[in-house]
C-alpha cells in the first residue's frame, strides 16, 4: 500500500501506534508535543491533531489539557486496536451472526491476489471458505486467502473465533487496518445456492486486504453480501469519513431511519 494513498496524518497514527504497541513509547510516558511532532515528520500542527484525535478514539493516549498527551497502559492497547471481526462487529449491535466453516483450500494459485499480498506469483495461498448465518439465513459468503506460511493457522481455524483472533493467537500476527472496495455484482449460481438465493440476484461485493500493524498486508478476502440484506451508511466529520455496514431484518428495515442522528441518553 503507497503511503502516497494514506492521509498524512494516518501515516502519522499508524508511527505512533508502532512505536505504542512495540513498547518504544512505554505506558504513561508523555508523547513529544505537537510542535516537535510537526517538526519531525515536516507536517501541520492540524495534521498532528488529527492523528493524536485518532489515537485518542483508539484508547492508545490521553491528552491531559496544559501537560500533554501520555501513552495509556498496556491493557487497553491490543484490545484498542486490533480490527474487529464480522461476528464481534455485528455483536456490538446485539445481532447474534454465526460463521460456518465451508472449507479450507491449499495449495491456490491466484496472481492477482499474490500481488496484493505482496507474495510472488507462484507462492501458494491457502484459502479459507465461510458462511456468515443470521437466525438461520446465510447473509454474506467469504473467502479468505493468506500465505502458505499460515496453512498450519488455517487448518486449526474455528468459526467459533474470528480469523483475526486466531491469527493474533496461534501466529502472533495483530491485523490493525484494512482497506476495501465495494462493488455491485450479480450472483452466480453457485453463490446463489450457498446463499440460498436465486442467480442473478444483486449483491456487494466486498473486497479487502487486512494489515499487520507493520503494514504488511496478511489477508485478502472477498465477501459477497446480498443486497436485500445490507446497506452501507457513510458518516462525515469536517474531513473524515466513516463506513459501517448495517444489516437489514425485520426490525430494522426503516433504512431512512439511519440518517437520524442518534437520540440522546435520558435521566
Amino acid at each position: 500500500m503507497s503511503n502516497r494513498t494514506i492521509p498524512r496524518y494516518v501515516q502519522i497514527a499508524n508511527a505512533l501506534r508502532r512505536q505504542i504497541v512495540q513498547h518504544s513509547l512505554s505506558a504513561n510516558q508523555k508523547l513529544p508535543s505537537q510542535r516537535e511532532l510537526a517538526d519531525h515528520y515536516r507536517t501541520t500542527l492540524s495534521t498532528v491533531r488529527q492523528a493524536i484525535r485518532l489515537l485518542e478514539e483508539e484508547n492508545l493516549i490521553r491528552t491531559e489539557h496544559g501537560s500533554g498527551s501520555f501513552v495509556n497502559p498496556s491493557s487497553f492497547q491490543e484490545n484498542s486496536i486490533q480490527l474487529l471481526g464480522f461476528s464481534s462487529e455485528m455483536s456490538r449491535h446485539n445481532l447474534a451472526v454465526e460463521t460456518e466453516l465451508l472449507s479450507v483450500n491449499y495449495p491456490v494459485l491466484n496472481v492477482e491476489i499474490s500481488r496484493l499480498l505482496q507474495l510472488p506469483v507462484k507462492q501458494p495461498l491457502v484459502q479459507i471458505n465461510r458462511l456468515r448465518v443470521f437466525r438461520g439465513k446465510p447473509i454474506v459468503l467469504q473467502h479468505s486467502y493468506l500465505s502458505h506460511q499460515f496453512v498450519n493457522c488455517a487448518q486449526t481455524y474455528q468459526p467459533n473465533l474470528s480469523l483475526y483472533e486466531h491469527l493474533q493467537q496461534s501466529a502472533g500476527v495483530l491485523i490493525t487496518d484494512a482497506r476495501e472496495i465495494l462493488k455491485p455484482v450479480l450472483l452466480n449460481e453457485e453463490q446463489a445456492s450457498l446463499l440460498e438465493r436465486q442467480p442473478n440476484e444483486p449483491a456487494l461485493l466486498s473486497m479487502r486486504v487486512s494489515f499487520h500493524l507493520n503494514a504488511s498486508p496478511i489477508i485478502y478476502d472477498e465477501a459477497f453480501l446480498p443486497a436485500d440484506s445490507f446497506v452501507v451508511t457513510a458518516e462525515r466529520f469536517g474531513t473524515r469519513t466513516r463506513y459501517q455496514f448495517h444489516l437489514l431484518s425485520h426490525e430494522n428495515s426503516d433504512i431512512l431511519s439511519l440518517l437520524l442522528p442518534p437520540s440522546e441518553p435520558t435521566f
